[in-house]
């Protein structure tokens, strides 16, 4: 059987769906070598996988661009493949494709498209051109992966789909992100002073004003705690000044995009991870933070409260003042962070790569048969 890996949302920078292409990728080369795989990637990128059943073919444009609509399949169509796996939401245009999957990510920009990013501009722009291309790929596509039973329910429901042809396969968390090794304490985060964690970037759902909001009511409390705040995204500067507003300057700690050594060292050092997004496709930095071994402070809804499963503090992220008792909480109970801590740790070796690769195989047989 020859497959076809669609990775190319594989970006230059971190994001969630490029580590889950890569991840997948590399799981899927661990546990198969009968099957063939055809990996699709972006020509800027490096190879992902050297291995003899494994090819990849490097394309000039990325899996959401108008390119990708109009000639995309006539690529697809070249490999000559059993079947086609995009691991981002669509399906290329065009007739011809073997038999059809798409990983789902999430619905984030069709059902909470105000949330989704932080220009208005751009919000309309990509939901002008996402909504028909993601429910005529729905339609089309043989079978659709889910990466958790939140996203699963809601493309069911709002598409009205038979349910057969829905699978949830959770992501897996990367060995990197536990034991010792790989560690890179920021400058930010090692100046000897307790501090919370966080990791994003600044689009409207992470929710990160709202944690400023809650961080600042608790400060005058815990005036040796600080907050340090990684991630990527246009909107840093609106939180500078929000921070700056609410005179907690001192206390806040902005440290751009960081390695994954660097945010592995946070999760060591932190007090807590807090993660308090408005809605989750997923949330794997709350399993990366559980494997590193730090407590984790995250949201009662969406796919969070799935993947946490009674291994985190949760709370309301609508809510300033749940956000807040639950981190005064957390900075006073030494007891309840080590709880979690453990609780993290198991939670987090029950979600492995390994798994997901081998239930992915099984349903690329399933399809095949």
């Amino acid at each position: 059987m020859k497959i076809c890996l669609d990775a190319r949302q594989i970006r230059r920078y971190p994001t969630g769906l490029g580590s889950y292409a890569k991840s997948l990728v590399k799981h899927l080369a661990v546990a198969d070598s009968d099957n063939d795989y055809v990996v699709l990637r972006h020509d800027s990128d490096a190879a992902l996988v050297e291995q003899e059943n494994f090819t990849e073919v490097a394309l000039p444009y990325t899996i959401f661009t108008l390119r990708n609509m109009i000639s995309g399949a006539a690529a697809v169509r070249q490999i000559d493949a059993d079947i086609y796996h995009s691991l981002f939401h669509f399906l290329p245009l065009g007739d011809g494709l073997p038999t059809t999957l798409v990983s789902l990510h999430d619905l984030i920009a069709i059902e909470h498209s105000k949330l989704s990013l932080d220009s208005r501009t751009k919000r309309w722009w990509k939901s002008s051109w996402a909504r028909p291309l993601l429910r005529r790929s729905l339609a089309k596509v043989d079978h659709i992966v889910a990466t958790s039973d939140s996203t699963r329910d809601a493309v069911l429901a709002r598409y009205n789909l038979r349910s057969e042809r829905v699978s949830t396969i959770q992501s897996g968390v990367d060995d990197r992100w536990r034991g010792t090794q790989g560690i890179d304490v920021p400058d930010v985060a090692n100046s000897g002073r307790r501090f919370i964690f966080s990791l994003g970037n600044t689009h409207p759902y992470k929710n990160v004003p709202r944690l400023l909001h809650a961080f600042a009511s608790i400060t005058p409390v815990f005036p040796d705690v600080d907050l340090v705040v990684s991630g990527r995204g246009r909107s840093y500067r609106t939180l500078v000044r929000l921070a700056r507003r609410l005179d907690i300057s001192a206390r806040v700690k902005f440290t751009g995009t960081p390695s994954d050594a660097q945010v592995k060292g946070c999760f060591r050092e932190a007090l807590f991870f807090a993660f308090p997004s408005l809605v989750e496709g997923f949330g794997l930095p709350v399993l990366e933070a559980m494997a590193s071994g730090c407590p984790v402070l995250t949201s009662n809804c969406s796919a969070l409260k799935e993947v946490a499963e009674g291994a985190a503090e949760l709370v309301d992220p609508t809510d300033t003042n749940a956000i807040a008792a639950g981190m005064t909480k957390l900075i006073q109970r030494e007891d309840l962070r080590r709880d979690l801590v453990e609780l993290g740790r198991k939670r987090a070796s029950a979600m492995t790569w390994e798994q997901t690769a081998r239930q992915m195989i099984a349903l690329y047989r399933q399809l095949a048969a």
